[in-house]
């Protein structure tokens, strides 16, 4: 297995849809078409094609796309540690066993994030802390969603696990363990100190 092929399987894993947006703009475009015939039959079609299509698109722009560009740089640095082969490997060996909405794998050694781009080594996190966001609709709470965030020296504020609930079963503190274990210097928690400390090293 070569190195383009070991690249190639990680970032199918962790990669972005690459073709949410021309399927976005097609729909849109076709919808658009029909709704400028005046006397067309298929009025209601088209405006479902064109809300459908905004919804493709909306993706692209807010997690397909980024995702490619962020996968890309978390294999480019593995790539520089010499750590390819060895997250193709642990990703093939434990892809079965997932957490969280964006099916993340961790492995021994790594942390895969499904269509998130992310893919990084447990020793090149910096700093890891749990976040929770509540959304609300008129003021009142109507869902709690909690996820992991990593900053490492390259990317900074990276939703590494998103729950998509209330983590109830504390499947992250599980995760910030593990990844304690394998970085013992790495900072837990969201504090101001840590923040400063996080700007400290990566200033190194």
């Amino acid at each position: 297995k070569n190195t383009m092929e070991t690249e190639k399987s990680i970032l199918r894993y962790i990669g972005g849809r690459k073709w949410t947006w021309i399927v976005g703009i097609a729909l849109i475009a076709v919808g658009a078409l029909i709704c400028s015939l005046v006397d067309s039959a298929l009025i209601l079609l088209a405006i479902v094609m064109i809300f459908v299509g905004a919804y493709y698109l909306l993706r692209a722009l807010c997690k397909d796309i980024p995702a490619i560009i962020r996968g890309k740089k978390c294999v480019e640095q593995l790539k520089a540690e010499g750590l390819t082969e060895q997250a193709a490997k642990e990703l093939s060996e434990n892809r079965g066993v997932s957490i969280g909405r964006d099916k993340t794998v961790l492995t021994p050694n790594f942390l895969f994030g499904y269509q998130n781009g992310v893919a990084v080594a447990y020793t090149d996190i910096i700093w890891v802390y749990k976040h929770r966001f509540t959304q609300r609709v008129v003021g009142i709470p109507v869902k709690t969603v909690d996820s992991l965030i990593i900053y490492t020296a390259k990317q900074k504020n990276v939703c590494a696990i998103n729950m998509g609930r209330k983590d109830k079963e504390n499947k992250l503190a599980e995760a910030i363990l593990l990844i304690h274990r394998k970085t013992r210097d790495v900072l837990m928690g969201y504090t101001h100190e840590n923040k400063q400390a996080y700007k400290n090293r990566i200033k190194v």
